[in-house]
């Protein structure tokens, strides 16, 4: 049997970012450079410069991006700009897409579990299937 265990996860605070729809971004693998650009300008908060921060011209290697990205995770939190929840929780969520003439809805949940060497446990990768319906429905 898996084991799932809730955990304390951290949110924007409102109060200091507004509008949600200002920080939050898609899955990385769906942004190119010009999006990307785009997110960078939309708030200074936008979560892209933790999912998918950019190279700048004077990084020396090509690493430094993900430091200059934990570094915004830090700072974020010393400043009050992500909150820890007071309580562990299990965070459900639904996200909708449409493409093709279709509607694809994944839902789910964010829990906390061990981690099993590949192969061995009982928790196995994501159909990439999601349940589709017309988007005329």
């Amino acid at each position: 049997m898996v084991e799932v265990s809730p955990f304390r996860g951290w949110r924007y605070d409102v109060s200091q970012v507004g509008d949600l729809s200002d920080v939050i971004t898609p899955p990385y693998d769906v942004i190119d450079d010009k999006f990307q650009d785009q997110l960078y300008k939309q708030h200074p908060c936008n979560f892209i410069r933790l999912e998918l921060n950019r190279t700048e011209p004077s990084d020396a290697d090509a690493n430094v991006k993900y430091a200059r990205a934990a570094d915004f995770l830090k700072h974020w939190k010393l400043d009050g700009v992500l909150l820890q929840e007071p309580e562990d929780a299990i965070y459900v969520y639904s996200q909708e897409s449409s493409g093709k003439a279709r509607t694809y809805i994944r839902s789910g949940f964010s829990r906390s579990r061990s981690i099993e060497e590949f192969g061995t446990g009982n928790v196995f990768a994501m159909s990439r299937h999601c349940r589709a319906r017309s988007s005329i429905d």
